[in-house]
């Protein structure tokens, strides 16, 4: 049949067609109305109108180009989803034209977004050069239909939907068509499909089983307009949500610097799973998904960035930060990020500057302050922010606090000055700061108060009323006698240690002090030398134990103390000896109470038991009980205390034993 003949057919004037435009359309539909192809099938389920126009075409014996020329509609006008094209089609098909309409993806001015079924789409969320299809499908159509081979296939609406890769009906991989269609060429499903019916029994013993996916669900659900569970995604754009959910679940599965271009359509599909499984349940699974993604940065090095914890999906936001689509996800991600990750104030979060920074680092934190990383670690470690947590193995950029927390301290360490400043201020030699410090008359911001060593940090105006309680009373002194001198002349006369001197200073048990020439630094602080040593001779003696008299607390220790004090079972102290009017080297009376209480020789057990100490060693071996430390090494033996009371209590009669 001609072109001619088969126009005359339907009662079409083909030289009216011929000479007709697209703005002569509409009168030429309206001729139509009553007439329709002879051979027609029905419109289907969510049938494109592309495709619907190609089965019709071929089931008259005519190719799509030939019979929408026939038909004086412009070959690509169903294509490009133009109105009075798709109309023309729908009289000629015997179908409903609001159906046909309805799923043709109609362009927006600009053309980078598809509207149909009442939702917008990106242009890449269309495939529109080619199309995948299920071979389980394409069978059953040949099965169930009359008429030519070629048209009796139709194609699904779901078939030129990107996102959608597998059929929810057969479960399986749908196989991508390759077409060789050239630029401007028209859409023919048909002619494509019918260049794979050779191949179909193969391609569906092959095709590959994919699961049932509820993205692909929901998002056809919601073309459809049938979807009634609610889901966090239902009032965002359907093209930001499917990107979204591509995004979040390639974050997800696969590293922050993952190659997309090297992922399959598997890949692809079980990253949209992945993903709308978490974003449809809401914003807090999206953010429990995001922790994850930071937890997963914890033991790497280097800085804590946005794209190098949250991968792909940040690259998805970035791209599109101008899209007013995607504002939900952004504030989403925006607000997690700032309260989680150290964002210095000023930096760009997708469009938006950080007005302040809400959690720090140790090394944001010691940028901030302009203070040494170790410094603010031991800050961390001290203040104890990470309750039971050990950081030591987590680096400076992986220890994150809350900004709250810090805020007073990062403040005050910025205004701050260290040891070697303050001792060029109160002209001071280091171990009068150090005594200073440890006694608590001047405070640090460290919190290192006990540590002699430490990278202390002061307040000014600390300093300042460290010096005025120094001076606080003090006489001014133009000529000192012989017996007012400074405080290290005085301590060197009345044999005291520093300690004791600073702290009848700050503590004003002084009757006398003078500042020389109205001097503010330690230098010119004078005491009374011949009171300071009555005050001295005053002072109790310690309750420390000399090194010589050691057995007269432990016995069966003798010589062997000084082993001991290596190995830390006992410990040395510094104490003032008034008769000697000197510092002296002793056994802390804590760490023998101590040892005491853990511990007992086996010069103490001969002593309790008027045993023989080969008699009661050759009992405690029968018996299992070794020694606590290495008699070779230390040169004595010392065991448990309470491992001895234990077995005393249920034999009392071992000591008894004729050993």
């Amino acid at each position: 049949m001609t072109k001619t003949h088969f126009a005359q057919t339907i009662g079409i004037d083909w030289t009216r067609v011929r000479s007709s435009t697209i703005a002569a359309l509409p009168s030429i539909v309206e001729n139509m109305e009553s007439k329709q192809c002879g051979f027609r099938y029905q419109h289907e389920d969510m049938e494109p109108a592309v495709g619907f126009a190609s089965r019709l075409a071929r089931l008259n014996g005519r190719p799509l180009r030939h019979f929408l020329a026939d038909m004086g509609i412009p070959t690509r006008g169903v294509e490009q989803a133009n109105e009075t094209s798709i109309k023309a089609v729908a009289q000629l098909g015997g179908a409903k034209e609001s159906e046909l309409l309805r799923f043709a993806p109609l362009r927006s001015p600009g053309g980078r977004r598809f509207k149909f079924a009442g939702e917008v789409f990106d242009a890449s969320s269309i495939n529109r050069t080619f199309f995948r299809f299920c071979p389980h499908c394409v069978l059953n159509d040949l099965a169930s239909y009359e008429g030519p081979i070629i048209a009796r296939p139709w194609l699904r609406l779901s078939w030129i939907l990107a996102p959608i890769r597998s059929c929810p009906e057969h479960n399986v991989q749908l196989v991508r068509t390759d077409a060789k269609r050239q630029q401007y060429q028209y859409f023919d499903f048909s002619k494509t499909m019918d260049t794979y019916r050779t191949e179909l029994e193969r391609l569906a013993k092959s095709a590959r089983v994919m699961p049932p996916s509820s993205f692909q669900n929901w998002l056809l659900n919601r073309i459809r307009g049938t979807h009634q569970r609610k889901t966090w995604l239902d009032d965002v754009p359907a093209y930001a949500a499917i990107a979204f959910c591509e995004g979040l679940g390639v974050s997800s599965l696969h590293p922050p610097k993952v190659m997309v271009s090297r992922l399959t359509e598997v890949d692809w599909a079980l990253a949209a799973e992945r993903g709308f499984l978490i974003a449809s349940d809401g914003e807090a699974s999206v953010r429990a998904q995001l922790q994850k993604l930071n937890d997963a940065q914890a033991t790497t090095r280097g800085v804590l960035g946005l794209r190098d914890t949250y991968g792909y999906v940040y690259n998805v936001l970035k791209k599109t930060a101008a899209d007013p689509g995607y504002e939900k996800f952004r504030n989403t991600f925006r607000n997690f990020a700032t309260e989680t990750l150290p964002l210095e104030t000023g930096a760009d979060v997708l469009g938006a500057v950080v007005k302040k920074q809400t959690v720090h680092s140790i090394r944001s934190a010691a940028k901030a302050a302009n203070v040494h990383a170790n410094t603010m670690r031991r800050i961390f470690e001290r203040e104890g922010f990470h309750g039971n947590v050990d950081i030591s193995a987590l680096p400076d950029h992986r220890v994150i606090v809350s900004n709250q927390k810090l805020e007073r301290i990062i403040e005050e360490l910025r205004q701050s000055i260290t040891s070697p400043s303050v001792m060029e201020r109160m002209q001071i030699p280091k171990h009068y700061l150090n005594s200073l410090i440890s006694l608590g008359y001047l405070r640090t911001i460290t919190g290192s108060d006990q540590r002699p060593n430490a990278r202390h940090h002061f307040l000014p105006q600390d300093v300042s009323a460290a010096l005025g309680k120094m001076f606080e009373g003090a006489i001014s002194v133009s000529e000192p006698s012989d017996r007012q001198m400074t405080i290290p002349d005085a301590r060197s006369v009345a044999v005291t240690s520093i300690d004791f001197i600073m702290s009848l200073v700050f503590d004003g048990k002084l009757k006398w002090t003078g500042r020389l020439h109205g001097g503010e630094t330690f230098p010119d602080l004078l005491v009374e030398v011949d009171e300071l040593t009555s005050l001295v001779r005053r002072e109790a003696k310690g309750s420390g134990v000399p090194k010589h008299h050691i057995d007269q607390h432990i016995p069966g220790m003798g010589k062997h103390v000084l082993k001991f004090i290596e190995v830390g079972a006992l410990e040395l102290a510094e104490e003032y000896n008034p008769a000697a009017r000197r510092m002296v080297s002793v056994v802390s009376r804590e760490s023998v109470d101590a040892f005491n209480e853990n511990y007992i020789t086996l010069g103490a057990l001969s002593r309790n038991y008027g045993l023989h100490h080969r008699q009661v060693r050759g009992i405690l071996s029968s018996l299992d009980i070794a020694p606590t430390f290495d008699p070779s090494a230390l040169g004595t033996y010392v065991y448990d205390r309470n491992e001895i009371l234990m077995v005393d209590q249920h034999s009392p009669q071992m000591w008894k034993a004729d050993i």
